[in-house]
């Protein structure tokens, strides 16, 4: 048996391209907003009020519950921060 080699893990248990596409999307928008609440320093109620969502979703977020957040979710979230001027790197 071959060795595969995959770009990414998700490409490795995605069943189709589309779907390592929208779960690298997802990663890269949830570790970019991971990134910020850790380095931010304030409550999470506070940056769920800033991200207009519940501070359950926060908490999600930093525990890295990427599967317990949809896509639309996330992309939601970032927009509501780069709106807020809370720079996000994806």
């Amino acid at each position: 048996m071959a060795n595969e080699r995959f770009e990414s893990i998700w490409d490795a248990i995605c069943d189709s391209p589309e779907e390592a596409a929208e779960w690298k999307r997802r990663s890269a928008i949830l570790m970019a907003l991971r990134e910020y609440t850790r380095a931010a320093g304030i409550p999470v109620g506070t940056i769920a009020r800033q991200l207009a969502v519940p501070a359950a979703t926060v908490r999600a977020v930093m525990r890295g519950r990427i599967n317990e957040i949809s896509l639309e979710q996330l992309e939601g979230m970032a927009r509501s921060a780069e709106a807020n001027g809370i720079p996000l790197m994806i």
